[in-house]
C-alpha cells in the first residue's frame, strides 16, 4: 500500500472521530448544556473534514462540507439561531455528512435522498449534494443593515 493510500485511510478514520464530536456536540446544544467552545467544536469538526477532502480531490465531500460549514458559522457568529428546527436540521446535515464521508471512502456516487422532505420556516433544506444559501429575514437581536450572507439561510 502506497504512502498515499494509507494517508487517506487515515483521514477516513479521522473523520469517524470528527462526525462522533460533531453529532455528541450537536446532542448537547439539543440539551440545552451547550457553550460557545461546543459550538467551536462542530464547526472545527466540520472544517477539518472539508479540509481533509480537499487534500483528496473529494469533491462532493468537500462542497457539502462547505456549505455545512458556512451554517455553522452563521451559529458562532450569531446570525443564526439554534433554535428546535434548526438543531433538527443540523442532525439531518450531520447524517448527510457521514453519508458523504461513507460515499467518498468507498468511491461511490454523493448520497442520494438528500434533498427528501426539508421545507421547515428557517429554509434549511439540504439539496442533493449541497446545502444552497439564500436571503431571509435577519435573526433578532441582530444588527438589520448586515450583508446579505448575514441574513442567510439554507433551503
Amino acid at each position: 500500500m502506497s504512502g498515499f493510500e494509507q494517508l487517506k485511510i487515515t483521514f477516513f478514520e479521522e473523520c469517524n472521530e470528527l462526525l462522533q464530536s460533531l453529532e455528541g456536540g450537536l446532542a448537547d446544544i439539543r440539551e440545552g448544556t451547550t457553550n460557545e467552545d461546543t459550538v467551536h467544536a462542530i464547526f472545527r469538526a466540520v472544517h477539518s473534514i472539508k479540509g481533509g477532502a480537499g487534500a483528496f480531490g473529494l469533491g462532493d465531500l468537500v462542497d457539502f462540507a462547505h456549505r455545512f460549514e458556512t451554517v455553522l458559522d452563521d451559529l458562532r457568529s450569531g446570525r443564526l439561531r439554534a433554535d428546535a428546527q434548526a438543531i433538527r436540521l443540523f442532525f439531518q446535515g450531520a447524517d448527510l455528512l457521514h453519508d458523504h464521508v461513507r460515499a467518498a471512502r468507498s468511491d461511490a456516487p454523493p448520497p442520494d435522498g438528500a434533498d427528501a422532505g426539508c421545507e421547515p420556516p428557517c429554509a434549511m433544506k439540504p439539496s442533493r449534494s449541497s446545502w444552497v444559501m439564500r436571503p431571509a429575514g435577519p435573526v433578532p437581536g441582530t444588527n438589520t443593515r448586515s450583508t446579505p450572507r448575514s441574513r442567510a439561510r439554507l433551503r
